[in-house]
């Protein structure tokens, strides 16, 4: 605990570097300790989850595979970003580098689909930004294949989300036409 005793509260709390040495003034330690414990059990409970899917069918006979997603800047450096994740997923695969089109609704709000290896992947997000709804679909691809996207954060876990799970967690397949996907 930071300070002594006999200091006045506020010389304590001034002193203080973390929320649980405030708490610790106030004789709030355990209070502070079950919070902490029920916020890390609730996180853990959404990491670890499996978006749900939608899988489409498309004219052409590709699939598209959506999941909201939404890329967020401050979980990537500038090194390793979803894009840059999914070109070298590919190139390790063999594959060929991702193909991105992009749809434009009439709010200027952009969404992105990405074409990897025949099938396609896109998020539900509408984004104002070009980079970051093309980023979300990298997302997406990166999660079906079951490959890391590149986040910092490196306790979550990235579900494969093919095969049996891919079926549980799908809606119905619809038919949808292939100009849906900007190709």
């Amino acid at each position: 605990m930071v300070g002594k005793s006999d200091e006045p509260e506020y010389m304590r709390l001034l002193k203080s570097q973390t929320l649980r040495e405030m708490c610790a003034i106030w004789k709030m330690e355990d209070y502070f300790d079950s919070v902490n414990k029920e916020r890390k059990e609730v996180e853990k409970v959404y990491k670890h989850r499996v978006e749900a899917v939608k899988k489409l069918k498309m004219d052409d006979g590709s699939t598209l595979y959506r999941i909201h997603l939404r890329y967020d800047k401050k979980n990537y450096n500038s090194l390793m970003t979803p894009k840059v994740a999914l070109s070298e997923w590919c190139q390790t695969n063999k594959l060929d580098l991702p193909v991105y089109s992009m749809d434009e609704n009439a709010d200027r709000l952009y969404q992105a689909t990405v074409k990897v290896d025949g099938e396609y992947f896109s998020s539900t997000c509408w984004e104002k930004n070009k980079r970051f709804t093309e980023h979300g679909a990298a997302m997406v691809c990166l999660r079906i294949k079951g490959a890391h996207d590149g986040s910092l954060d490196t306790n979550l876990e990235h579900k494969n989300v093919q095969g049996k799970d891919l079926a549980q967690k799908t809606e119905p397949e619809d038919r949808l036409q292939s100009s849906a996907t900007g190709s």
